[in-house]
């Protein structure tokens, strides 16, 4: 039965009074104190392998050795090429044509635009949008361009006209970014 407390001694349970922190704690030490003793036969060392080492001689070749190799062959486009590349081309000078005809507009409310939150920050901060989707327009001709590009250099079968198509869209999306980020600059102020 129980024995009511005396005044002034705290009441202790009977299954835990005996027990010390610390041999609770001594098994989990163990453990973990012999773990670094483990045997490393069963592992595999981590010393550099012989496959792993950079061999083999290059000998460098000079301008007039005859080993000049020929560039490589001109692979003309076909029909249906042409006229994708051809109509990926109009797509992006449309958008252009477009982000220049919009340009002169977002020009002039830029150098108009006043503090953050007024009404002509929010017309500049518009036409700047504007921009950046005609932008955008030519970026997706560039983009299928870019495919286009990557596969006939992995496969080795790209013909000129991509390159030059995907050269002249990157000219005109690097004349917008130009442009783009003078506006920008403005409306910051």
């Amino acid at each position: 039965m129980h024995k009511p407390a005396k005044a002034g001694i705290a009441r202790c349970p009977c299954y835990g009074g005996g027990v010390n922190r610390s041999t609770i704690f001594l098994p989990f030490a163990i453990l973990a104190l012999t773990a670094g003793c483990a045997s490393s036969e069963g592992y595999p060392s981590l010393a550099m392998r012989d496959a792993e080492r950079v061999s083999g001689t290059f000998s460098p070749t000079t301008e007039g050795d005859g080993t000049d190799q020929a560039p490589p062959p001109e692979i003309p486009a076909d029909a249906a090429l042409s006229t994708r590349i051809d109509g990926l081309l109009n797509a992006a000078k449309a958008a252009h044509t477009r982000f220049m005809d919009a340009a002169p507009r977002a020009q002039r409310l830029a150098s108009a635009a006043g503090g953050i939150g007024s009404d002509s920050w929010a017309s500049a901060q518009v036409a700047l949008a504007d921009l950046e989707s005609q932008r955008s327009q030519a970026a997706i001709a560039l983009s299928t361009l870019d495919e286009m590009h990557v596969e006939g250099v992995t496969t080795n079968t790209l013909p000129g006209v991509v390159t030059e198509a995907r050269d002249t869209v990157i000219s005109l999306i690097g004349e917008e970014d130009t442009l783009l980020s003078q506006l920008r600059a403005k409306v910051r102020g």
